[in-house]
């Protein structure tokens, strides 16, 4: 519990007087609190797991205000999870792939045993696959495909090749 709150005051810019001021509005409930798009109370940010978070970011309350109106009027904690960023990424790759969305159904959403590689460059063990995955749009994907090693494999490789 500490250690994602510690994790959210980092995050946020101009250090001392700007954390003084996010704690506060944090602690008094000012701040909009918003979990994979979803608003949550102070206690439930308290209780995320910090091992499930794939990022966090604090927006001002200029950006906030317009977005989310008087809810967001003294800026608001977004938080994205992993499992969020990986059901995203999934429903995106299954638009454009009939053969994914089939695996992805088949799995459940379990991509464990797959292998990801953006233009031929395997990430799957990169330590910010996720976070490179949920930050592919729909406009950089150029293909996906789908392959198994061999008939016995359950190890999928899935090449996206981007337009960049």
């Amino acid at each position: 519990m500490k250690k994602l709150l510690f994790i959210i005051l980092i995050v946020i810019p101009g250090f001392l007087f700007a954390q003084n001021k996010a704690q506060q509005d944090l602690l008094n409930g000012r701040l909009l609190l918003l979990v994979d798009g979803k608003e949550i109370t102070v206690k439930e940010l308290f209780n995320l797991n910090p091992a499930t978070v794939m990022d966090a970011q604090k927006l001002d309350s200029l950006n906030t205000n317009k977005l989310y109106g008087d809810r967001g009027k003294a800026g608001a904690m977004i938080v994205i999870t992993k499992k969020f960023a990986i059901s995203t990424y999934e429903q995106l790759f299954s638009s454009v792939s009939d053969d994914l969305k089939a695996y992805y159904v088949n799995q459940k959403g379990d991509d464990s045993d797959v292998n990801y590689m953006i233009n031929d460059i395997d990430i799957t063990k990169d330590q910010t696959k996720v976070n490179k995955l949920f930050s592919i749009s729909i406009d950089d994907i150029a293909s996906i495909s789908l392959s198994k090693n061999d008939v016995n494999s359950t190890v999928v490789h899935i090449n996206i090749k981007s337009k960049k």
